[in-house]
């Protein structure tokens, strides 16, 4: 088989263009006003936009070693709680990627000194993050009255009993039509 009939790979450029921008590029003073003259529509491009982004993840146990109190055998059981963390950079090699460019008048046109400089912001240099990451299973609490969602579901059952065992609220059930029951 030969390399052509294996299948051929497109390879993406490494720098892709930068933000298209309308810049003036002839100023004129005309009775006393500054006057610009831009190029084309979108006919300048600023620097490329780019950057690299790092993380790293830390993972807990999701399980632990329990150890039954009358055989003494040790098992691994399902943890309730389970966290990480994540620790990243944004912009790793703390490149000024740019966002826009203004252009800045200095000096004095009546002196010979008026200068127009065109100035480039950026808006994140290095950015560090850590997130801390929390996962609860509801389904491992067991019935343990700490469980928010179990002693709010036994407060509902202990409910639904005093209600069955009154008899008007009983009462009002079975004059109601069978329809709406």
């Amino acid at each position: 088989m030969s390399a052509a009939s294996a299948g051929t790979m497109a390879r993406p450029s490494l720098t892709p263009p930068g933000q298209a921008v309308t810049i003036p590029v002839n100023r004129y003073f005309i009775e006393g006003q500054l006057v610009s003259d831009f190029t084309d529509r979108n006919g300048y491009r600023m620097a490329p936009y780019h950057r690299i982004d790092l993380s790293a993840t830390r993972n807990g146990n999701e399980t632990k070693e329990v150890k039954d109190p009358v055989t003494g055998a040790i098992t691994q059981v399902k943890k309730r709680f389970v966290s990480g963390w994540t620790f990243g950079v944004y912009n790793a090699y703390n490149r000024r990627n740019p966002y826009y460019i203004y252009f800045d008048p200095s000096g004095n046109p009546a002196v010979g000194d008026f200068q127009i400089v065109a100035k480039q912001v950026s808006l994140f240099s290095i950015l560090p993050s850590v997130t801390w990451n929390f996962k609860f299973d509801p389904a491992r609490c067991m019935g343990r009255s700490t469980c928010l969602r179990c002693s709010l579901a036994a407060r509902r059952r202990s409910r639904s009993i005093s209600r069955s065992q009154n008899p008007k609220w009983w009462s009002r059930a079975a004059l109601r039509p069978a329809s709406r029951r």
